[in-house]
């Protein structure tokens, strides 16, 4: 079982959106590897939860294009996944050219 969860309000690639957002996925979203470490540390079993649309926290952090946050999960040994359209975490870093990102999960 996932952690619990809130429903809030966040911008996301320019969007506001309303949606249950786990701490960790907020983590990602925003590029801050200091708290996604801090939560993993402390929660290591949540590093392959998925969110609403199927995406890990993994996923929003190549989706987003943070280094740092991708290497922090990286450390923690995500499985491979795939979200709700098929993608997987590096397919989201190639198809938004976030070069460095491939290169590190490859």
């Amino acid at each position: 079982m996932g952690a619990p969860f809130r429903s809030t309000s966040l911008q996301y690639a320019g969007y506001w959106v309303s949606t249950p957002v786990r701490p960790l996925h907020a983590s990602a979203i925003y590029g801050h590897s200091s708290i996604t470490n801090i939560l993993l540390q402390h929660s290591p079993q949540f590093v392959n939860t998925k969110n609403i649309r199927g995406r890990t926290p993994l996923h929003l952090a190549c989706q987003t294009g943070d280094k740092e946050t991708v290497k922090c999960i990286l450390k923690y040994k995500p499985t491979l996944a795939f979200d709700d359209e098929g993608d997987s975490a590096l397919h989201k870093a190639a198809q938004r050219n976030h070069d460095k990102i491939v290169e590190m999960m490859v």
